[in-house]
């Protein structure tokens, strides 16, 4: 049975999931760049789709920044940027 994507909230709410509200972006990228993130998703791949192979390179990316961020003292206490004066 497939479960329509406007409802699919609801059931993992009643499975005890957890629902994380996730708006949707429009991108453009070179198809060159489409094609090798196409060879990472699949039944080969290490994603099951193109949604999760973005959302990890994103993850990834803003972790390496911050870090880059922390090495050069750009983060307050709490783990965000902080002000620059300005």
């Amino acid at each position: 049975m497939r479960i329509p994507q406007e409802c699919r909230g609801d059931i993992q709410s009643l499975l005890g999931e957890k629902v994380i509200k996730m708006p949707k972006i429009s991108v453009e990228v070179p198809q060159e760049l489409l094609d090798d993130l196409d060879d990472h998703v699949g039944d080969d791949g290490k994603f099951v789709n193109r949604s999760e192979a973005v959302r990890a390179s994103i993850r990834k990316t803003l972790d390496m920044l911050d870090d880059i961020d922390e090495r050069q003292g750009r983060l307050d206490e709490s783990g965000s940027e902080g002000t620059n004066g300005n």
